[in-house]
């Protein structure tokens, strides 16, 4: 009974044994798997940040041309609304109407328009 019992022993130790190294076995598998995702996502990642600082580049080169155009509009537009005032009130006082008065109440609720648009959304870029 005893060499049973032994027997019994030693194939309960190798089924252990057995099924450690299958474990073990399988874990070495899905390492080898992911280290192959990883290495199969290098490229597409360098490509991304390629990309993401080539778009940087660009969007604070467009940034600082918006915020320049900006200035100009600011500027063209603040010079238009005082010639606008100016011929509104000398049309009123003549008598006369002069269709550049309307023309340019109309651009200038649009240039209007398009300045908050712009700065709306340089301020939304950090």
């Amino acid at each position: 009974m005893n060499t049973r019992k032994t027997i019994y022993d030693k194939l309960f130790t190798e089924k252990v044994e057995l099924a450690k190294h299958e474990v073990e076995l399988g874990a070495a598998q899905d390492l080898e798997k992911e280290l192959v995702n990883i290495v199969n996502l290098q490229n597409p990642i360098a490509q991304n940040i390629d990309r993401l600082t080539n778009l940087d580049a660009s969007l604070k080169a467009e940034k600082k041309l918006a915020n320049e155009n900006l200035a100009k509009l600011n500027s063209s537009y603040t010079s238009a609304v005082a010639l606008h005032d100016k011929l509104k009130k000398m049309q009123g006082e003549l008598g006369i109407n002069l269709p550049i008065v309307e023309t340019a109440f109309n651009r200038l609720k649009g240039a209007e328009a398009d300045f908050k648009d712009l700065k709306t959304l340089l301020n939304q870029i950090k």
